[in-house]
């Protein structure tokens, strides 16, 4: 009967505030079903009830088919965590989620990565796209992730460890053997004496000769 309730509110009278209150309360009957939820995502979405629609959205996720669905759920979730409720380090956890279900989630990776510019959560957000466009072999992304990590890098040491794992990527990973030595260069211009950094930076040098 709610059901019936609800589409007849939705579809014949537009009146989703209506159609809302009688979805819910065939929710309260019949329990947390698929097409419930759906239509509760739709009503709230349109009523801009955000709040309500992150309650909806979390709900779905466990009764999703496939993993790529779960991960656009979670990822619309963690957009309604960052933009309405403000709170970025929850949002950035809900995007973890998303992308161990589906790394190849555009969406959901473009949005960690907005999240490394935020310097509170630039380590967390870093791991975890390391980690994304290592499973995804994604060598350019994985490079100018360590190029941003030498930016934050808080003394000499860091940097230099972070600038011989991007050599290693761009070398190894990326075919690119100049930008490895350009890497390894740097790396001896913060620290000459450092062991690792002596014994690499000779290695590119049959295909460069740049030393």
């Amino acid at each position: 009967l709610y059901v019936r309730l609800g589409r007849i509110a939705e579809e014949k009278l537009s009146d989703d505030r209506r159609a809302v209150d009688a979805y819910a309360k065939a929710v309260g009957h019949a329990g947390d079903a698929p097409e419930l939820l759906l239509a509760l995502d739709r009503l709230h979405g349109r009523l801009g009830d955000q709040k309500a629609l992150a309650d909806v959205l979390e709900r779905r996720v466990p009764l999703a088919e496939s993993d790529e669905d779960r991960a656009e759920l979670l990822y619309r979730l963690a957009a309604i965590q960052i933009e309405a409720f403000g709170d970025k380090a929850q949002g950035l956890g809900t995007l973890r989620q998303a992308l161990e279900r589906a790394p190849e989630h555009a969406a959901a990776c473009k949005a960690l990565e907005a999240l490394t510019d935020t310097p509170d959560l630039f380590e967390e957000a870093a791991e975890a796209l390391e980690g994304v466009y290592k499973t995804l072999g994604d060598h350019a992304a994985l490079a100018r992730l360590y190029e941003k990590r030498i930016g934050h890098a808080s003394t000499p040491s860091d940097r230099v460890r972070l600038r011989l794992d991007l050599a290693r990527v761009l070398e190894e990973r990326a075919n690119d053997a100049k930008a490895a030595q350009a890497a390894l260069t740097a790396a001896f211009a913060d620290d000459p004496t450092d062991p690792d950094v002596l014994a690499e930076i000779e290695r590119p040098v049959p295909i460069t000769s740049g030393w």
